[in-house]
């Protein structure tokens, strides 16, 4: 990465908070309205993100777009870590978020089909939230995005709950949860989904 790129890993001050908050609002807003009958793919993610960091980014490309091998937008070959994991290498973003598009399209395609069959409740929670699980973990080892990853992947968590019926939403806040959310985070970097199932086992059993 060039050494004259903008950082962008600071906090956002007052007035890029209220930016950011119209801008989530805005993708809440599409969630609640498309979601039952949206499928969703990575462009759509890009279009959030956009939405939400257009007027937060110290660069205006950095918002909308993947971290990838470009000439024409160099600040964005980037690696990108998050604790002792990094994200995928920038030079194999964008493939792994069409793989990542693809493979979530036949899931939900799957899991619909399966809702269709009507199971019971506790097996809908069961096949919704692995599919969430997944879609959100593996959203969060790619770690697409030079920043905003993590409140981009809440709303995709939202996505999950509201495609399938559930009738709240379970991320509605900028901050990030601690605690469980953290470690189950930490887990998905290293590929492992399972915590972050549970995280959402126990978000469905106190709401």
């Amino acid at each position: 990465m060039p050494t004259s790129c903008p950082d962008w890993s600071q906090p956002e001050s007052d007035s890029q908070l209220t930016s950011l908050a119209l801008g989530m609002n805005g993708v809440s807003r599409f969630i609640l309205k498309r979601a039952p009958s949206f499928i969703l793919h990575h462009g759509t993610l890009r279009e959030w993100h956009l939405q939400m960091f257009k007027g937060v980014v110290p660069l205006s490309y950095y918002a909308g777009n993947f971290r990838c091998d470009d000439v024409s937008r160099p600040c964005l070959g980037r690696a990108v870590q998050v604790g002792a994991h990094p994200g995928s290498p920038h030079q194999i973003v964008e493939s792994e978020m069409e793989a990542y598009s693809s493979a979530l399209h036949s899931f939900i395609q799957q899991t619909d089909i399966y809702f269709s069959s009507q199971p019971s409740f506790a097996n809908r929670v069961s096949a919704s939230m692995q599919l969430a699980s997944w879609g959100v973990g593996r959203f969060v080892q790619i770690h697409p995005f030079l920043n905003g990853n993590g409140r981009v992947s809440r709303l995709l968590g939202n996505y999950f709950f509201v495609r399938y019926g559930f009738e709240f939403t379970p991320f509605h806040n900028i901050a990030r949860p601690g605690g469980d959310y953290v470690a189950a985070m930490d887990s998905c970097m290293s590929g492992n989904f399972t915590p972050l199932f549970r995280y959402f086992l126990l978000l469905m059993a106190t709401n």
